[in-house]
Parts: structure tokens; C-alpha cells; sequence
């Protein structure tokens, strides 16, 4: 076997330069180009043990120092003229302590440059000068009792070092150690400066300022910055070096949460506290605005958030002199943990527990963001103009505003603050209330007495275009795909049962065109939230959301000015019963026959809807429906000029904007919630947000991403279960315990996530795809079981997905699904047995035509929680067909099962008739291969470190089994078989299996059977080689959430 690719959480980053990025994953040390996001070299370090931190001198970067548990290795990283980078593991030495923190001092005439290393009992150690093999680890400052979680080494000069130590139980200390040569020996002089209890809770993260950095406050020489899981952020003055503490054991202090200490005289002034995240946080760092000087603490969190804070000084009587004001925070991974990160230069380079690499920025306000918020009060210098009631874009930084008292202004937003034009003077039917709708050079708007107007962006001119008579509830404007030219403009009114659509092209050389008017028939409590139109087989259709969830189709005809158009069908609950916020259309495969209607709703999802005329009838079906990570109030959706698809609205205080494409979060503002006055304007790599906020008027603009992923990761927590979809294409499922399902593609040496699945409430514990690929099954706790549709070629998506059913018992209760085997009939329907954690098994037939579920039968086991299932015997193409079920349990067990006749009219009962102990223990994996006598070969992995192979005939009465003691060092918990080769070595079958284990070991198995022998006499098993001829690809899963191919 030969190692391809890897998708692991990210546990050490450190820049080598500007441009390159290294970072550990599991066992491997990989270099990234950070502008091309490309893969430069990869190489091996330890042998099974996960790399926990990377250093890199600045002054010194022919070397690098890989450190993970208590092993430490020099890596020679050197480039050459063509830009390529090469890693070469040398020297390897181990400290025989947890290692936690690697620092290189600054080499000068008087002194070498020397790496030392602090462990895990606060112990100093020196590292030989290079890599080449030569010398050893050298003790200079014993460790102590005390149990650190976290360690820094900042040094000062050529020989001294400063040492902050964080303890399991909350206390610091901070501690410096001078080593030079004296008289030809090496000395190490240390001395402790604060001992003291800093936390409630076990400190995670300690970072030691610059002097340079430290001077901003007050002239002081140095700063210390503290992280805990009380989930509070601590900021202290070390800058006294002159002070001695004794150790902790020197005081004598009781250790362990809840203990008090009478004084606090050996602890350092405290500067500022605040409390941040929603868990747990485990890296705190400083950084400085290289404009104004001012200081900023970073911190990073088990809620893979990352959250910037400002360092302000408090005026007056304050318990502590500073106070922490939160100003960006930023979210790049998923599921939990940020474990590594790197700062160099103003860039921020972060891993997480889901694989990703994040690049970002630092500015004071928001990371990798060009950010500029305006505030307008409600006056001016010269008079009052009011609070503002409606915004419309007419380009990507001019924003038409209307005010409550009718007047119209154009706000610029391309500089730091809003510069404003008065359009108009007060419009009496502007007063008090107004809404707006625009398209890139057009805003029209219209108030209370139903007459609307159009602002021209080119002639700067405000005409009107319309008289309706009527109250305006909504604008919706459109414009056509056939002709650019015209635009479609819908208006509604309060109290009509008809809606208004006009056809009208704007001129630039002569004022604007009605072309055509529509009056359209509103179904009744229709209320229109959104609008599309487009045109399919030279048929003109428009499309209404409203706000119960309905999408209604009409077909717009062209008979006169007076004519009245009905709609066509409804279709009901296209987002449950919530407002449909947004309608689109988009290109399809075939131009002209068909229309892809994109949606978005507040129920939080986005749906594709695919529309197409039957005997001249308009057909809507969705093809695509997903939740989004934020929500449930999705407020809009749009396509940048690189076509992925934007969707935007708010979670909780903040509007976000969220890319389906790369799903990544690319926007996020901090604007109080949703229930206000905005809009929002997409473009390439960046956008303008616009809001009101206490009757003043706020914008946020990004011209680029927040943040650029090196590595695109995946799931967060840990990944139970994969499944590989037949085809050409392979679509990866995945399935973890953030209750996602994860699709994904292996292409370019890598793997791409397409969509993220939301619809289970606990842990995925079995996912099947079918046989034909276009249905995924997925279960979990709750006896959640739910079907998934899958489409393929859908625009600018590639692959369409919906929830088609959830099984009618999901939810009722606390059982978990552990496993279930999926059949697919003739009739397009399914065969579906399923095992529960209450040693039940129940068989059950799932239509998709109808969505329904029937029973077919039930049955018990003894008392043993049911781990797998599998058809022997499925039917062939109907029901009819006597089956035999295969169950494996936590006893260890094999259990045949017998199902004479299904019947979708009544429920059989189960009854188990053959039972045969393999394992132990649990058997946690399960893979069947038919054998050319009629006979199977069952292999199972089992909680007892075993792999078993069981011989199974075809009467299924008989079993007998071949069992591997100790195949691996840990519990087997997937098994896959790569090939099977009829004739293969001349012993009938041949069979190449792959096994993996918690003990993080992948192993290949050689499998002969002669089927001429009797039950296991003639099987022989062999540990395969790594090059073995004939083999394929195979996929596998970790409990650390991590995915290789």
C-alpha cells in the first residue's frame, strides 16, 4: 500500500517565510505555497505520533524543529531557483517528557545560538546546535511536581530566557533561565519571578509581549496574556524582572480547583480581563496595528472561532486599569477546536480539528477585510434629514436612500465615509413610508399614494412610471435574460387582489418605455415576498413567492393592456410554511426547454426547483434543498461575478453571507439582527453591506475574502461512517458526530466537499447509498432514518440533494439505528432492514413514489445491542422472495435470521435460527464476499483486537471460523476489500482486505480460499505486502476526524 492523500486535523504551523506555510498533520510535516494554495513537499517524521508544534527561527531558517509528545526532530527545508521546497528529516531525539514549547535564541559573538525546550514538569532542556545527528538533549533546569497544559519560552537576549508556565489547576508561573559558557562548561542560572493562581480553571494558553509591543501601554517592558477554560482572557504586567518568588512548592499552597490562597503577593499586577468564546480557549496571542500603535490580543477557542480585542484604557474609578473590547471575530472551521496557529508579518495561519488551513489578515476591525463603517446622524449642517426607510444599490458603491420625511439621497460608499447627494426635495408620498427595489444602474421606488418612480443612475434623474392609486406593499424588479435591455417590474399594492407587471426599457437618450402591462390574478391570502420571471419554449412564466411558503407559476400572454393573467399551479410548501425571500432563475443544460428557479426561504434553507412544460404545462420539481449553517432567516440569494452561488441573511446579531460553492462563511457583520432596515450588494471576492442602527445609517464593505483556505477541510468531530456511491463519479459520504453528512469528490490529490447534509440531531451511525447511486440512507439516535434524492447535472450546484423522507418513526424515541442493509426492487422501491440498540431488528419496504414506510417484520434478539445487519439472501426483484438476514452483536455473535415470505400487507415476526461466536466482544466491522460453491465468506473485526474469517454455507445453517488474535493493537473498526481474484494463487479465491484500527494502523491482508475444502481448512491468511500487484484504491475513516485515500 502506498499512502495518496490525507485529510487530518491540523496540529502545528509555523511560517518558514512569507510565502510558505508548514504544517503538521498527523505524522506528516507538508509545506504550502500561501499564494498558489498549492502542496509543495511532504515528509514523514515520526512513526505513529501526531506532530504537536513546529519552530522556526527567524534568523535561522535552514532548519526547522518538529516536536510531538516527547520526541523532537531537526527538518532541513531548502528551495531552490525554481521555487520548489525540499524537507529532509534529520536528527531525531527524545526528552522523555512532554514536550510543549521549542525557543531558539539569537546567536552572537559571545554566545551560539542555542534551542531549548520546556516540558510538561516545567523542566528546561537543551537541544543540540543542528540536525546532524551529533550531541544530545541536555538537562539544564530540573522540572518540578507540578503539571503544566501550556508553556512559552521568549528569549530576551543571546543567553537569557523568560518562561511562562500554565498549570492544570489555574496557577502561572513565570520564571527566567540565563545559559552561557563559563570557563569552557555550560551554566544555567534560573529563577522564578510570579507564582500564582491566574484561573479558575486549567490555563490553556500563555503568550509573553515584545518590549516594543508592551511600550504601547504606558511605557511598560513586557506583557503576559492568559487563556483558561473559565473561558475568561487575562492580561498582566510582567515587566519586573527584579522580583523572586519562591516556587509553588516552596509556599506550600494547596493546588486543585476550589483551593484559595491567603495572599496573592508573589502575583504580578493585573492590566484587564473579559470573557470570550463559548468554551473552552487555547491560544491567546498579541498583535499591533501598524497604523495607529494600538495593541490587540488574538485568542482561538474550542469553538473554532478566532475573536480580535482591543486593549482600551479605562477612564475613572475601574477595578483594573484596562478593559478588553471585542472588535472582529472570525469563524474558519467547522465542528470544534482551533488547535494550531501562526502569526508572522500580519498573517494568521490557523489549523483546525476539521483539516482546514485558514490564511488570514489582521486589521483592527476584521480580519483579511477592507472594512469601512460610516455612521450618518440624523442631521447634517445645513437641516434635518431624517431617519432613513429604504435602500436600493445602483452600483457596487452608490446606494439610493429614502428618508421619512420623502426626500431621496445617493450615499457614495467608496471612501471611508458616506458622502451624500440630495436627489430630491420631500415627495409627499414618500412621507413616513417608502419601499424600494434596484438593479445595477435603476432604483425605483414608491410610497403610500402608489406612484413609483425610477432614479437613472447615468442621467442622475428621478422620473415617475407608474401610478398605481393604491398603498405600494412591495417592488420587485427583474432584468430579462433575452433582452438586457428591458426589465420586468412587479408591484404590488395593499388591498388588490392583482398585481402589476410591467415590461419597460430604460434609455439613456430618451425617457423611460412602458412596453407592456399585466395585471396578474394574486391567489387568495397570497402575499407576493418575492418575484422571477424567464422564458421557456418562447413562453413567458413568472414566478411568485409568498409568505406562507407557496411558489406560484403564471404564464404572462401578450393580449393588451387590459388583460388579466391567472396563475397556473401553486406549489405549496416549497419552504415549509415560512416567507420565500428570494426567487431567481438561472442558465440550464438545455437553453430554451427548461428553467432552474433558485430559492431561498426563512424555514433556513436554499432550494433548486427544476421547471419544464408538459403538453404545454409548466412542471415544477425540486431537485435541491439544504439547510445552511446559519439561519433560519435567509434573507437572499445571487450569483458573483466568479458564478458561485451567495446566500445571505442573518444568525443571531449578525448578518452572514455564506458561499456554497467553497462552503465558506465570506462575510460576517455584526449589525444587531435582522429586524432592521438593509441591503446588500454581492461582487467579486467582496461586497457592501448597508444597514440602519439607532436611526443612523451604517455600511461595511470587503473588497476580498476574509479569509483563504490553504487546505479546505471537513468535519469537525470525529467521523463514524463513510459510504462510496457507485458510478463514474464517486461521491464520498461521510458522516461524523457534529451530526453532519459531509458530500465529497476525490479529484486533483484531494478531497472537495460539494454540500453539507443538516438534517439528523445526533451522530451519523450508518450511511448506504443505493445501487444505482441517486438515493443515500443515513440513521442515527432517535431512530432517525432518513432518505436523501440525489440529481445529478444541476447548474452552477453540480449536484442537487433533498431530504425525500424521514422515516415516520424518527425522533419518537431514544433508540439508536446501528446499523441497516439496503435492497433495491424492480419497482424502484426498497428493501430496508434495520438494527436497533434494543436488540430488536425490524424489516421494512420504503416507496419514493409515495414517501411511505411499511413494516414488513419485527423481531428480538436476546439482550445484546445489534452492531450490524446484512441481506444473505435478498430478494431478487420482488418481496416475495424468502430472505436471510445476518446479525453481528456486542456479544460477539454471528445470528442468522430467516424471513420466509415478505409481505407489505402483514407483519411477520423475526426469529432468529442459527447463532455462532466469533469474537469476545463487540463486533464492530462486517464484510460479506460470495465464493463460486454458493458459499460466503464472512470477515469480521471485533472490539478484542481480532479479525475473524467465517465460512458460511449456502444453507446458512453451518458456520466455521478462522480467527486473527491480536491482528491489531487496538479494537478493528473498518474493514474493506480492495479485489477478489477467482483462481488467485491457485486456492480458488483469492481476496485482498484492508483493516483499520484505533491503533492508527492500516494494514493489507491476503485472503486464500479453496473452495474445495471443507469450512475453514482451506483458507489461508497472510499479512500483505505494500506493493502487491492489482490493487485499488481504498477509503478510510478515524474516530479523530480524519479521511485518507
Amino acid at each position: 500500500m502506498q499512502h495518496e492523500h490525507n485529510r487530518v486535523p491540523v496540529t502545528a504551523l509555523a511560517f518558514w517565510n512569507q510565502h510558505v506555510i508548514l504544517a503538521g498533520e498527523g505524522t506528516l510535516l507538508k509545506a504550502y505555497d500561501a499564494d498558489r494554495k498549492t502542496l509543495l513537499a511532504t515528509v514523514e517524521i515520526f512513526d505513529g505520533q501526531a506532530i504537536h508544534g513546529v519552530d522556526v527561527a527567524e534568523h535561522e531558517e535552514s532548519w526547522a524543529v518538529v516536536w510531538g509528545g516527547s520526541s523532537v526532530c531537526f527538518v532541513e527545508v531548502s528551495s531552490s531557483a525554481k521555487g520548489s521546497i525540499e524537507l529532509n528529516a534529520g536528527a531525531r531525539f527524545e526528552a522523555h517528557d512532554w514536550i510543549l514549547d521549542v525557543g531558539c535564541s539569537v546567536a552572537c559573538s559571545d554566545n551560539p545560538r542555542r534551542n531549548v525546550l520546556v516540558t510538561a514538569h516545567n523542566s528546561l532542556q537543551l537541544l543540540p546546535s543542528s540536525g546532524l545527528g551529533e550531541g544530545h538533549i541536555e538537562p539544564l533546569v530540573p522540572g518540578s511536581n507540578c503539571i503544566l497544559y501550556c508553556a512559552q519560552i521568549r528569549w530576551l537576549s543571546s543567553s537569557q530566557c523568560l518562561i511562562a508556565s500554565g498549570t492544570a489547576f489555574g496557577d502561572v508561573i513565570v520564571w527566567s533561565c540565563v545559559v552561557q559558557d563559563v570557563e569552557g562548561k555550560l551554566s544555567a542560572k534560573h529563577q522564578t519571578h510570579y507564582t500564582f493562581s491566574a484561573h479558575e480553571g486549567s490555563v490553556f494558553g500563555v503568550q509573553i509581549s515584545s518590549s516594543a509591543l508592551a511600550e504601547r501601554l504606558a511605557g511598560r517592558q513586557r506583557l503576559l496574556a492568559t487563556c483558561s477554560d473559565d473561558r475568561t482572557i487575562r492580561l498582566w504586567d510582567v515587566s519586573d524582572l527584579s522580583v523572586k518568588s519562591p516556587t509553588l512548592i516552596e509556599q506550600q499552597r494547596q493546588t486543585g480547583f476550589g483551593s484559595t490562597s491567603d495572599n496573592d503577593a508573589y502575583a504580578p499586577p493585573a492590566l484587564g480581563k473579559v470573557m470570550g468564546h463559548i468554551s473552552r480557549i487555547w491560544h491567546v496571542r498579541f498583535e499591533q496595528d501598524t497604523t495607529t500603535g494600538d495593541v490587540f490580543i488574538l485568542s482561538f477557542g474550542e469553538d473554532a472561532s478566532n475573536i480580535t480585542w482591543a486593549i482600551t484604557a479605562n477612564a475613572g474609578t475601574f477595578a483594573l486599569p484596562y478593559s478588553l473590547q471585542q472588535v472582529g471575530l472570525q469563524r474558519a472551521h467547522n465542528g470544534k477546536n482551533i488547535w494550531s496557529l501562526a502569526i508572522r508579518n500580519h498573517r494568521i495561519v490557523t489549523g483546525g480539528a476539521d483539516g482546514t488551513i485558514s490564511l488570514q489578515h489582521f486589521s483592527p476591525l476584521r480580519i483579511e477585510q477592507d472594512t469601512s463603517i460610516a455612521e450618518r446622524d440624523s442631521t447634517d449642517d445645513n437641516h434635518d434629514i431624517g431617519v432613513f426607510r429604504a435602500y436600493g444599490f445602483v452600483d457596487d458603491a452608490q446606494v439610493l436612500a429614502s428618508t421619512d420625511h420623502g426626500s431621496l439621497y445617493l450615499a457614495d460608499l467608496a471612501g471611508k465615509d458616506a458622502m451624500y447627494t440630495k436627489v430630491s426635495d420631500p415627495i409627499a408620498g414618500l412621507r413616513g413610508y417608502s419601499v424600494m427595489a434596484s438593479i445595477s444602474q435603476f432604483a425605483f421606488v414608491a410610497g403610500a399614494d402608489g406612484e413609483v418612480w425610477i432614479y437613472r443612475k447615468d442621467s442622475k434623474t428621478l422620473t415617475s412610471v407608474a401610478k398605481t392609486g393604491r398603498k405600494v406593499a412591495g417592488l420587485f424588479v427583474q432584468q430579462m435574460s433575452v433582452n438586457p435591455l428591458k426589465i420586468a417590474l412587479l408591484i404590488t399594492n395593499m388591498g388588490k387582489k392583482t398585481a402589476s407587471l410591467y415590461y419597460i426599457e430604460p434609455n439613456s437618450l430618451q425617457a423611460t418605455r412602458k412596453l407592456d402591462v399585466h395585471e396578474l390574478c394574486i391567489p387568495t391570502g397570497f402575499v407576493t415576498t418575492s418575484f422571477a420571471c424567464a422564458q421557456i419554449n418562447e413562453h413567458d412564466f413568472a414566478f411568485f413567492g409568498s409568505r406562507n411558503g407557496t411558489i406560484a407559476i403564471f404564464e404572462i400572454t401578450h393580449r393588451g393592456m387590459d388583460n388579466k393573467t391567472l396563475h397556473i399551479v401553486q406549489y405549496p410548501e416549497a419552504h415549509a410554511a415560512e416567507t420565500v425571500t428570494k426567487l431567481l432563475t438561472t442558465a440550464t443544460r438545455r437553453p430554451g426547454s427548461e428553467v432552474y428557479l433558485v430559492s431561498s426561504g426563512r424555514d433556513g434553507t436554499y432550494a433548486v426547483h427544476e421547471v419544464t412544460l408538459v403538453d404545454s404545462q409548466p412542471q415544477m420539481r425540486t431537485v435541491h434543498q439544504l439547510s445552511l449553517p446559519f439561519g433560519p432567516n435567509i434573507e437572499g440569494l445571487g450569483f458573483n461575478e466568479q458564478d458561485h452561488l451567495l446566500v445571505w441573511g442573518f444568525r443571531s446579531t449578525s448578518f452572514v453571507v455564506f458561499d456554497v460553492q467553497t462552503q465558506q462563511e465570506v462575510m460576517i457583520v455584526e449589525c444587531g439582527g435582522a429586524h432592521r432596515i438593509w441591503n446588500f450588494q454581492p461582487r467579486e471576492n467582496g461586497s457592501t453591506f448597508v444597514w440602519t442602527k439607532a436611526s443612523k445609517l451604517y455600511h461595511q464593505s470587503q473588497s476580498r475574502l476574509p479569509c483563504e483556505m490553504i487546505n479546505p477541510g471537513g468535519h469537525g468531530r470525529e467521523i463514524k461512517c463513510t459510504a462510496i456511491s457507485p458510478g463514474d463519479v464517486h461521491l464520498i459520504a461521510t458522516g461524523a458526530e457534529d451530526t453532519d453528512i459531509k458530500l465529497s469528490i476525490y479529484q486533483n490529490s484531494g478531497f472537495k466537499t460539494l454540500h453539507t447534509l443538516q438534517k439528523q440531531n445526533t451522530g451519523i451511525q450508518h450511511l448506504q447509498w443505493s445501487s444505482n447511486g441517486e438515493h443515500l440512507f443515513s440513521s442515527g439516535g432517535f431512530e432517525e432514518l432518513i432518505a436523501w434524492k440525489i440529481t445529478k447535472d444541476i447548474p452552477h450546484i453540480n449536484i442537487g440533494v433533498i431530504c425525500e423522507s424521514k422515516h415516520p418513526r424518527s425522533g419518537t424515541s431514544d433508540l439508536r439505528i446501528m446499523n441497516f442493509d439496503v435492497h433495491d426492487l424492480d419497482d424502484q422501491s426498497f428493501h430496508i432492514t434495520t438494527a436497533y440498540s434494543d436488540s430488536s431488528l425490524r424489516s421494512w419496504h420504503y416507496k419514493p413514489q409515495a414517501q411511505t414506510w411499511i413494516l414488513l417484520a419485527a423481531g428480538d434478539y436476546l439482550t445484546s445491542c445489534l452492531t450490524q445487519v446484512l441481506h444473505l439472501h435478498p430478494p431478487s426483484t420482488t418481496l416475495q422472495t424468502p430472505t436471510t438476514l445476518l446479525t453481528a452483536s456486542t456479544d460477539g455473535h454471528i445470528t442468522l435470521w430467516h424471513h420466509p415470505n415478505p409481505q407489505p400487507t402483514a407483519v411477520d415476526k423475526l426469529e432468529w435460527t442459527y447463532r455462532h461466536k466469533i469474537h469476545q466482544n463487540a463486533i464492530l466491522a462486517l464484510h460479506s464476499c460470495n465464493l463460486p460453491d454458493q458459499s460466503r465468506v464472512l470477515i469480521t473485526g471485533g472490539d478484542d483486537n481480532a479479525i475473524g474469517i467465517t465460512r458460511v454455507q449456502s444453507e446458512g445453517n453451518s458456520c466455521q471460523s478462522l480467527v486473527l488474535p491480536g491482528a491489531h493493537a487496538a479494537a478493528v473498526t473498518g474493514l474493506g476489500v480492495v479485489d477478489v481474484e477467482e483462481g488467485g494463487g491457485g486456492a480458488g479465491v483469492r481476496i485482498w482486505l484492508v483493516s483499520a484500527s484505533i491503533d492508527q494502523r492500516v494494514k493489507l491482508w491476503r485472503v486464500d480460499v479453496d473452495v474445495g475444502e471443507e469450512g475453514v481448512e482451506g483458507v489461508d491468511v497472510r499479512l500483505g505486502r505494500g506493493d502487491g500487484e492489482g490493487k485499488r484504491g481504498v477509503g478510510l475513516w478515524g474516530w479523530d476526524g480524519c479521511l485518507e485515500g
